[in-house]
């Protein structure tokens, strides 16, 4: 045999072995279906019990109050149901050392959802960070602490936006936020406008952690008094508003069509919750109306069943 010959042979078995050793990356449940939008559902009975199992043929949705044809269902017991997460912890100098655990216990739920197509971590504070996607996410603990600043800010508008943007970005068309934060914002160059608009552009349901520890450090470094936040005129908070950031939470979950997951009692049993609902949502997929790119619509998903209770975005921006 030739040494060219050879060298082919080689190549070839080369080629044959590397393609073994690398799975073909997860494609998304609706490929490149650009032109349909997508309404991620959650069925719930009179008890409040997930309901998994309705045929498509129970569900209506209507845009602006007209019906549109569904082109596109699926449900958690569907195999190609693709799912992108992204996890965002607030380690902002509000949030002291007893929320260790209940980090953890949000990293570790990454774990347990099914069909997890891609997930991301993000910590923010005065800055947004992104953590390698492919690494254990609760092995990612001592180095989101370690990157944190003293006293650092809490830019959760920012931070998620930044994140909505990195799941739509060659998304599935469903993606879920988990949010950990005690919900006080400061630092943040994004507007609540423009967040509730981001929000609406994509369709992502948030499901934020109301966490207040009992330790609030209530005055930022000195340098964080002249970084960014003091060239916005951000004010700094003395003490944790609760009633005002719940309800911007809870606004920011019903928008989304997520809800707020309230740690009573064990966090774990919280998520457990959590881990169910997005193992049993109906994602629905329709043409739109011919619509001017930035307008917003209603959406409204209707069951034949009146006794159940059905939660969604209720708008959208057409993008």
């Amino acid at each position: 045999m030739s040494a060219k010959a050879v060298a082919a042979l080689l190549l070839s078995v080369a080629m044959a072995s590397d393609a073994h050793t690398q799975s073909p990356p997860p494609r998304p449940v609706f490929g490149a279906r650009t032109d349909l939008v997508y309404v991620t559902v959650t069925v719930q009975d009179a008890h409040g019990r997930i309901v998994p199992d309705l045929p498509d043929s129970a569900f209506e949705v209507r845009e602006d109050g007209k019906p549109r044809d569904i082109e596109v269902f699926s449900h958690g017991a569907d195999e190609l149901v693709a799912l992108d997460v992204a996890l965002l912890l607030d380690t902002s100098g509000s949030m002291d050392a007893e929320l260790q655990s209940a980090q953890r216990a949000a990293l570790a739920v990454l774990l347990r959802i099914p069909r997890l197509r891609r997930s991301t971590v993000v910590s923010f504070d005065t800055d947004i960070r992104f953590w390698r996607a492919d690494a254990d996410p609760v092995a990612l603990l001592p180095e989101i602490l370690a990157a944190r600043p003293v006293n650092g800010a809490s830019a959760i508008r920012s931070a998620l936006v930044a994140a909505l943007d990195a799941l739509i970005r060659d998304g599935s068309g469903r993606g879920a936020l988990i949010l950990l934060t005690d919900g006080v914002d400061y630092g943040s160059a994004v507007s609540e406008t423009q967040l509730f608009r981001a929000i609406e552009s994509a369709n992502v349901a948030i499901y934020p952690i109301p966490f207040v520890p009992s330790n609030f450090t209530s005055v930022p470094n000195a340098d964080l008094r002249r970084g960014p936040a003091a060239r916005l005129g951000t004010g700094f908070p003395t003490t944790p508003d609760t009633l005002a950031a719940r309800g911007f939470l809870t606004r920011m979950a019903e928008t989304s069509g997520g809800r707020v997951i309230l740690p009573t009692g064990h966090l774990e049993s919280a998520l457990d919750g959590l881990v169910e609902e997005l193992s049993s949502q109906y994602v629905i997929g329709f043409t739109p109306a011919a619509s001017q790119r930035g307008r917003a619509h209603r959406l409204d998903v209707r069951v034949s069943d009146r006794r159940l209770k059905l939660r969604h975005r209720e708008r959208y921006v057409a993008r």
